[in-house]
């Protein structure tokens, strides 16, 4: 991929925010957001208005500003079109010592050649995805169990619990509930550990609650695309 950038003079164009350095081809700029760290602005689209920069929220929101700038990461990214007012807010810094020419062509060069390699590894992932999916749909070991499209749900899922673990606990009685849309309850006594039971019914939930985050996150399951899933699934061993 061709640069994304021509680097031009470090002069000043845009005026400033009293207090703040003006913002150029070249500034260097840093933000804890996402982990990218310091960076260098490499392109600036329309014109600055920083005298209209206004924050919300004793800083939780910002508004104003016309300016989108491209920016480089040191840590091997690109931000495309940020707009004025987040570059010049809380979580945001305009830093005082510009870039030069060979540190921003460093940093383009290797922001891009790991935008290839990411690139590189999806369509690998694809492809894998797609061959399991494929392997999945005839498995001779798996001919018991019923196919569809309901990766989240939980009642085609909940289907097939029963019929594995029936197969690998045949004097076990399970109950294999869905006590609402998306949720799985297993419950049994004595007989396995949980754990055995887990590595039957864990292969049907299809992501996890980030706690860092604060949200519920989907992951790509050929397991449960075939063979359906849910968003929790939970396994409960009474005593015996």
């Amino acid at each position: 991929m061709n640069s994304i950038v021509a680097l031009r003079p470090l002069t000043a164009i845009p005026t400033s925010i009293p207090g703040q350095p003006p913002i150029v081809v070249g500034t260097r700029v840093s933000t804890n957001l996402y982990n990218r760290g310091e960076g260098f602005v490499i392109a600036i689209h329309g014109e600055q208005r920083p005298d209209t920069v206004r924050s919300l929220g004793g800083g939780i929101g910002m508004m104003g500003g016309r300016a989108e700038f491209d920016i480089v990461f040191l840590s091997g990214s690109f931000s495309r079109r940020l707009p004025e007012c987040i570059l010049r807010g809380v979580q945001w810094r305009i830093l005082d010592r510009p870039g030069s020419e060979v540190e921003i062509a460093a940093a383009v060069d290797h922001a891009e050649a790991v935008e290839r390699q990411r690139a590189a590894e999806a369509a690998a992932a694809d492809a894998a995805h797609e061959a399991e999916l494929a392997r999945l749909h005839v498995a001779p070991e798996h001919a018991a169990l019923r196919q569809g499209d309901e990766r989240h749900g939980g009642k085609l899922a909940a289907a097939n619990i029963r019929v594995e673990l029936r197969h690998a606990f045949p004097k076990v009685k399970f109950s294999v509930r869905v006590p609402h849309h998306g949720s799985i309850l297993v419950r049994w006594t004595g007989g396995p550990a949980r754990q055995e039971v887990e590595a039957i019914a864990d292969r049907y939930q299809g992501g996890y609650f980030d706690g860092m985050e604060d949200i519920y996150r989907s992951v790509r399951s050929p397991w449960c695309e075939v063979f359906g899933g849910a968003d929790y699934v939970s396994c409960s061993r009474d005593g015996g």
